[in-house]
Parts: structure tokens; sequence; C-alpha cells
């Protein structure tokens, strides 16, 4: 069984009571049918059109090219004899530098790692963890701790090393809104969190961990706007969903929102696929929503612009216009506040709408909050009594949720992360 296999399927070794109890389960389930034959049939049709909603994918021409979740996930195979592919636009867990480096020191020793003992496999990841935390670049220290984990996760015997190795990783950890440096957290516990070889005592804190970083994967692939990627990964929330999970009363309000996000957004993105067809057809109503799609949800000036360049009097353009303008004087916030008002009002309701809201209660803020405009009782009114209504009717910005802040942290090595993106790491 390959790693991807096993980090992606459940285990069958998590599971063994539930096989030994197959059988009795079984004829319940028999019983059951033969009593109640209609809940079985009407359970089949939503489980069909779940598992439907949950595969398909978008190709939406409002979200970037979609992404395999694989393409996120590290490589942990024993003796991987190229580095990991990244994904285009994201920044790499490490330079091509790093991996000679690597090879360098390590490529003789871990060559012949694949027949190799438990045992043996151990001396060689404890020189490696060692490097890691001597290495003089957070890519090397990355890669180092990533080979260490590869080597011991899966042995009772070496685990330590494992739960050591991931806990290094994540003190190299800078960007937690970086999808790439995010997968191979989630990993790493998933697996600590699943093998018989991590202590028993040991697998509650990893799984709770593992949970953590879905949420924060999630939410950064859904801030990068890889909806199927995202969809995939919140899918798996339930496979760690222990007691210790459900004790910790934040963190299960946060699983609801990263759920509740994946459907919002999924419903948001069929809604403007329509109004985008529209648009094509030349329909400058249906550019508004794609407009404030394009400014509110994703950060889209290309789209902004070629609406403007079709419609430059039409009312993107207009609200456009005032928020550009309000930047700089408050009577045109007040505008623009008035405006995204209106236009909130013809969108159905969803994180379009709820973002659109916020948007124009900021604008109205602005226009208050200026002492220059104390004597403009009748618009201050206005605009309190707009605040008050926008509040009431859901107004809200994109909730922050970071799972993993205060338990990762960056550590100083002396070299600065690399902030060239590349679509792979190239071959030494």
């Amino acid at each position: 069984m390959t790693f991807r296999n096993k980090c992606m399927d459940a285990l069958p070794g998590s599971y063994v009571v539930a096989r030994i109890s197959g059988t009795l389960i079984f004829a319940m389930v028999a019983l059951i049918a033969c009593l109640f034959p209609g809940y079985f049939v009407t359970a089949a049709e939503e489980a069909t059109n779940s598992s439907r909603q949950a595969t398909v994918s978008l190709n939406s021409p409002l979200l970037p090219p979609q992404l395999t979740l694989e393409e996120f996930l590290p490589d942990l195979s024993l003796n991987p004899q190229f580095p990991s592919i990244v994904p285009e636009d994201f920044t790499a867990l490490y330079t091509a530098a790093d991996w000679q480096d690597y090879q360098k020191q390590f490529g003789n020793v871990t060559s012949g790692l694949v027949s190799a003992s438990a045992g043996e496999r151990a001396a060689v990841a404890e020189q490696l963890l060692t490097a890691s935390v001597q290495a003089g670049s957070i890519g090397l220290g990355r890669l180092l701790a990533l080979r260490t984990f590869a080597l011991t996760y899966d042995s009772s015997f070496s685990s330590p090393l494992a739960q050591q190795s991931l806990e290094r990783y994540m003190q190299l950890v800078i960007d937690v809104n970086n999808p790439v440096q995010i997968a191979p957290i989630w990993t790493m516990s998933h697996l600590l969190a699943s093998v018989h070889a991590t202590p028993l005592q040991n697998r509650q804190q990893y799984a709770v961990l593992a949970e953590r970083a879905n949420v924060q994967l999630t939410i950064d692939f859904l801030d990068a706007g890889q909806l199927d990627a995202a969809n995939r990964v919140v899918s798996m929330l339930g496979i760690h969903e222990t007691r210790a999970v459900r004790a910790n009363a934040p963190l299960m309000a946060e699983m609801d929102i990263a759920r509740t996000l994946i459907v919002q957004t999924r419903q948001m993105i069929e809604y403007l696929d329509l109004e985008y067809v529209k648009v094509q057809q030349g329909n400058p109503d249906a550019s508004v929503p794609v407009y404030l799609y394009a400014r509110f949800i994703r950060d889209w000036p290309q789209m902004r612009s070629a609406i403007m360049r079709l419609w430059p009097t039409g009312m993107a353009a207009v609200l456009d216009d005032a928020l550009e303008a309000g930047t700089v004087n408050t009577d045109d916030a007040y505008l623009a506040g008035k405006l995204l008002k209106e236009a909130a009002t013809a969108l159905p309701a969803g994180i379009l709408r709820d973002r659109t809201m916020y948007a124009a209660l900021t604008n109205y803020r602005v226009f208050m909050n200026d002492p220059a405009t104390q004597n403009e009782r009748i618009n201050r009114t206005l605009a309190h009594v707009a605040v008050q209504q926008l509040y009431q009717q859901g107004a809200r910005p994109q909730p922050v949720v970071n799972t993993l802040v205060g338990l990762i942290g960056p550590v100083s090595t002396g070299q600065p992360e690399a902030t060239q993106r590349t679509a792979s790491a190239q071959r030494p």
C-alpha cells in the first residue's frame, strides 16, 4: 500500500473491533431492512446525492484552475529520488539548493533504507533530526524533518522520533495561510493519530491536532480558490472526531464553520456561474454580482477591469468609482455604503450578500467617524439607521479562523524564507 493510500483511506489496523463485530452488525441491519425498507431507500438516495455533490468538480470560470489535494501532500516514501513538485503560484517548502544539500549529506546513507530494519532506520532518522535542528535554512530544516518522519512514523520502536519530527516541522512553519506548509502538519498528525505504532495515550492529542490542521487547511484552500481540494479535506473531518475532539468546544465550532463555508461557497459559485453567462450575453445587471465577487471575495482586478471596459457607465462602474473616491472623501464613502446596501438586497442569502453588506457598513462608518460630517445631520441619521439594519440582516466580515496559531511558530535559522514562486523545485 502506497503512502497516498495510507493517508487518504482509513487504515485497517484502526478498526479491528469493527471487523470482529461485523457479522452481528450485518444481521441487525438485515433485520431493520426487513422491517423498515423505505428508510434505507431514502438514506441511500441522500447518501448518493451527498457523495455526488462532494465529488463533482465545479470547473467554474470564476475559480482558478482547480488542483488536486495530492499535489499538496508531502512525499513520505522512504527514499525519494526527486524533490516534491509544488503547484504553480505556491511557494515551495524548500529550494533546489536545500535538496542538493540533503542529497550531498545523506544521499548515500538513505539509499538502502527500503530494506533496512526499524532500528537501522531509527539510527539514520536521529541523524536527520539533529541535522534539521542545526540546518542553516528553513527549507532544509523542513526537508530533514519530513524525512525523519517518513522513516519512523510506522514503527513503535521509533515513534518518539516521528513525534519529535512533527514538532520540529511545526516550528518551521512561518505562514499559517499557505496550504503547502499546512498540508504536512495535517498529513503527519493524521498518520500519528491512526497508526498503532503511536502510543495509545498520544493518539488523542494527535487526533485533536489533525482536526485543527484539517480546519486550517480547508480555510487556506478556500482563500486560494481551491474549492475542490477544500471539499475533499473537510469531508475527512470526522475521521478523528474522538472524545478529546468533541470535548474541545472551540475546535468543534471551528469545524462547523469550515463545513458551513464549504457549502456556502459552493452555492455562491453556482449562482455566480449563471450570472457570468448572462454577462457574456451582454446583460449589464448581471455584472454587478460578478463585480462584487471580484472585489470582496476574490481580489480579481482583471475581472473588474473587464467589466469597466464593457459598461463604463453601468451600475458596477458607478459603484467602483464611489468605492475608490470613498477612500479620500467621506461623502463618497456614504454614497458607496448606500450603493452597496442597495446591491446587497438583490443578492441571494449567503457569503456574497453578507460580505457586501459588511462593506456597506464599513463605508457608512467611515462617513460617521469623520468629524467633518458632524453637521450633516440627515445623512448621519440615515447612515446610523442603515448600520443598524445591516447588523440585523447579517452583515459580517470574512471569518478569521487560524486554528494552529499558538501551536506553531517560526524558528530563526539565519536564513530568510525563500520568496520565489515556482511550479516545481528544480532537479539538482
